[in-house]
């Protein structure tokens, strides 16, 4: 059965077991500090093993993702059944409900299995993504472009973000439609991250002095980057110099895996699809309670309209 936990019952059974930064305590608390959000622990135990855990945010009667460049903490212990693995989720979708209103979910990409979402009314959205392995190449035109940027005098500088690099970032971010009402909370959220030493900024510089910045967030536990958001530039190499670079000091630095974090516009995606990643597929589930009683109203209405025309054509 679900249940919800405290914070030591968690740094205890998930953060020391699990591995990795969204699981953490200190981020999580981050976080919901940054939102002015509460934070609750979920985990589905079976014989003191932990089988599902996930760590989700409110606000007032809502469970909310305030993270518009990431996914939600939650995680399914290995080698379930699909039995076991409908089970634990059905289980964790009634007890969101019984306590919120409306729920809102970034689906990790390791979460394929979304049915119990679809049968609990939720409505569904398909988004996509560029994970790289480190180690696999890059094609021969982005590698010629970047050893362009180097010939041209081009040099990157790899530091803990500052006010200028989050502020930079996230103007550049907002123009491409993001909700500037909560700009103030995602600053106060990544300055968070870079005293946690978990933010890193890469600067391309030319020597007319910086001319891209990039942030990316560090999931040393799990050898994991995230390429969280980058500035524009009038630089017509600078991007593809920065993921360039920065895929070999991951290289360098023990990360295994990029995820580009999203490719769900034309422009974006064609510029991600460049750099020999794999496109791969995560959900975003949302449910309200009118939407589902709409959504059943309409599937009933059908399944009466079938009936009658089935009927109407029987000689």
């Amino acid at each position: 059965m679900i249940k919800e936990v405290d914070e030591q019952y968690w740094s205890n059974n998930v953060s020391s077991s699990k591995k990795s930064l969204f699981f953490e305590v200190d981020f999580l608390e981050g976080v919901a500090e940054s939102f002015s959000y509460n934070l609750h622990y979920f985990v589905f135990e079976n014989k003191n093993k932990v089988l599902m855990a996930a760590a989700l945010y409110s606000d007032g009667n809502n469970i909310v993702t305030c993270l518009p460049y990431t996914y939600s903490s939650i995680y399914f212990g290995d080698g379930l059944s699909d039995r076991k693995y409908l089970l634990i989720t059905n289980d964790f979708i009634r007890f969101l409900k019984l306590k919120w209103q409306k729920i809102s979910l970034r689906l990790p990409v390791e979460i394929k299995d979304i049915r119990p979402f679809i049968w609990g009314g939720f409505k569904i959205s398909n988004r996509y993504t560029y994970l790289k392995e480190t180690e696999t190449s890059f094609p021969k035109k982005v590698v010629k472009n970047a050893e362009k940027a180097t010939t041209d005098g081009m040099t990157l500088k790899v530091i803990n973000a500052e006010d200028i690099d989050l502020k930079t970032c996230i103007k550049s971010f907002a123009k491409q439609g993001f909700d500037k009402r909560i700009v103030q909370s995602n600053l106060e959220m990544l300055a968070s991250l870079t005293e946690q030493n978990q933010l890193l900024a890469f600067r391309a510089d030319t020597n007319e002095g910086c001319v891209c910045t990039s942030l990316m967030l560090v999931d040393a536990m799990q050898k994991k980057a995230y390429a969280l958001l980058i500035s524009e530039s009038l630089n017509e190499f600078a991007h593809v110099y920065i993921n360039y670079e920065r895929c070999k000091w991951c290289i360098k630095n023990g990360i295994s895996q990029i995820d580009f974090c999203g490719a769900n516009e034309p422009g974006i995606a064609n510029f991600k699809s460049s750099f020999n990643g794999v496109l791969t597929s995560y959900s975003i589930v949302h449910y309200n309670p009118k939407y589902a009683f709409f959504n059943k109203r309409i599937q009933s209405l059908r399944e009466i309209a079938k009936l009658i025309i089935s009927r109407k054509f029987v000689f």
